[in-house]
């Protein structure tokens, strides 16, 4: 018998590349990547990567040869208020910053920032008509190697979240996979921040136009966005791999699980009081925030670098407009009554997109990665 060393080492190494497929060196540019404690990798190499000839001389396949080569999968990760910017560039493809004064507050000895506008605000919005998305390198370790797929454009992210972790799960495709040596624990450097937790999250709904409110009956939400990639598309004469992978319709949806307690929510989606309107719906305005634990930042004091705790980065994501797919109430038993509301974002005229996601904490993204770019 073999000795097998079992082991478990996992986790995500993510890199914005200056242009596609052009693998991030990680001896000299590791400053460019972050680093993920990951749930769950379903990124791997295709399957069945296999040209066959019918040909006629028997009946089973005689003739074959490499054919279409795209890594396509997913990752899953409790999401951090740090690490959650890269995952929104490569989806969205803009970030635009403002800078804060990361003015710091003392007491008793402890420094930190607990005023969100004093933080770098970061807007990440899609493009309107342009079909290029930014690629990244992706190194994942799996326990004994690192799998390392470069040209990895987003396909979709998915938010979820119940009574647990906030979690991510982001698809994606690669033009081109390899192997290096796996990084050990001490290599990485992780997320200062802690994961979001649902006690971190809250609600806001109202009809577009009108005031929003915080629905604090809210047990559950998800949020999908999607770029409908296409990397066959890429597939050119003279290369067995991806030399682009252009976005398609840009779609957002999602879906709230809410404790039953009036039918609210159902006249929104009839758009009258007691019945369903002939001439529309409730647009809604919908408002997702995540606030984060506080972390501990190296911050530039002056001529120094202090420790100083970071008391309000948040997620805030937006969507301005909003109708209502379906608003089940379906009682069973004597079980309480949820109502789900199913939801899809449209383009909002007035902001002139379907979802806006706004980060606020203490990295400039723009000046501290070389590759994430604000529009010109």
């Amino acid at each position: 018998m073999s000795d097998i060393d079992e082991r478990v080492l996992r986790y995500a190494r993510i890199a914005i590349e200056e242009t596609f497929g052009s693998i991030v060196d990680v001896d000299t540019h590791e400053d460019e990547y972050i680093d993920i404690d990951i749930a769950s990798i379903g990124l791997d190499a295709p399957s069945d990567p296999v040209l066959r000839y019918d040909g006629g001389m028997a009946r089973s396949v005689r003739t074959h040869r490499p054919g279409a080569y795209i890594p396509e999968g997913n990752l899953e990760y409790g999401w951090d208020i740090l690490t959650i910017a890269h995952i929104l560039y490569l989806t969205f493809g803009q970030i635009e910053t403002t800078e804060g004064d990361l003015t710091i507050e003392e007491e008793e000895g402890e420094k930190y920032i607990d005023d969100k506008s004093e933080l770098h605000e970061h807007r990440f919005t899609p493009h309107r008509h342009s079909l290029t998305l930014p690629s990244a390198t992706f190194r994942l370790g799996k326990d004994h190697f690192e799998h390392v797929f470069q040209g990895v454009t987003v396909n979709s992210i998915s938010f979820s979240l119940d009574d647990d972790f906030a979690f991510v799960t982001v698809d994606v495709s690669a033009q081109k996979d390899s192997a290096d040596d796996i990084k050990e624990i001490e290599e990485l450097t992780l997320s200062q921040a802690y994961p979001v937790a649902f006690y971190e999250a809250l609600v806001e709904i109202g009809v577009k136009g009108e005031s929003q409110e915080e629905v604090g009956e809210v047990e559950s939400l998800s949020l999908e966005i999607t770029n409908n990639t296409d990397p066959n598309a890429g597939i050119n004469l003279g290369s067995r791999y991806p030399q682009r992978i252009i976005a398609g319709d840009f779609e957002v949806s999602g879906s709230m699980d809410i404790a039953f307690d009036s039918k609210e929510q159902l006249e929104h989606f009839w758009g009258k009081e007691d019945e369903p309107s002939d001439v529309s719906q409730d647009e809604m305005n919908i408002n997702f925030r995540f606030k984060s634990a506080p972390y501990i930042a190296e911050i530039e004091d002056g001529e120094s670098t202090e420790d100083v705790e970071i008391q309000c980065a948040e997620l805030d994501l937006h969507i301005p407009t909003a109708l209502y797919e379906t608003v089940n109430l379906q009682p069973s038993g004597r079980s309480r009554l949820v109502q789900s509301v199913d939801f899809r974002g449209y383009y909002d005229d007035d902001s002139e997109y379907e979802v806006i996601a706004t980060l606020y904490n203490h990295v400039n993204y723009p000046d501290e990665y070389s590759n994430i770019n604000e529009p010109e």
